[in-house]
C-alpha cells in the first residue's frame, strides 16, 4: 500500500522562489506544499528592517524627552499642591493676628 502526502491549504502561495525563512541572504524554492532543499543567493540585496541613523534615535529621543518633561511637571504639580496645602492658612492667619494685635501697618 502506498501512502501519498497531500497538503490542503486554501491560501498557499504559488510555487516559486521566496525569501528563505531560515537564512535572510538566501532564497528557497516553495513547491506549493513545502520548502524544497534547493536554495540560491537572493536576487535583491538584504535590507535591514531596523531604522538606522538619526531617524530611529530621533523618535526615541522625543519620546524620552516628553516622558521626562511630563514626569517633572507632575512632580512640580504635586510639590506645589503639598506646599499650598501646608501654607494655605499662614497668610490669612498672619493678617488676622496683625489686626487683632493692633499692628495693621505691619501687615
Amino acid at each position: 500500500m502506498c501512502i501519498t502526502k497531500i497538503a490542503v491549504m486554501t491560501n498557499a502561495p504559488e510555487p516559486g522562489w521566496y525569501d528563505d525563512p531560515q537564512d535572510i541572504a538566501s532564497s528557497r524554492y516553495w513547491d506549493g506544499v513545502e520548502w524544497a532543499e534547493h536554495t540560491k543567493p537572493r536576487d535583491r540585496p538584504v535590507v535591514s528592517a531596523e531604522p538606522v541613523g538619526r531617524a530611529a534615535a530621533g523618535w526615541e529621543g522625543w519620546r524620552t524627552l516628553v516622558a521626562v518633561a511630563m514626569g517633572l511637571a507632575l512632580i512640580g504639580f504635586i510639590g506645589w499642591m503639598v506646599y499650598s496645602a501646608q501654607h494655605a492658612g499662614d497668610t490669612t492667619q498672619s493678617k488676622i493676628d496683625c489686626i487683632l494685635e493692633g499692628r495693621e501697618s505691619d501687615c
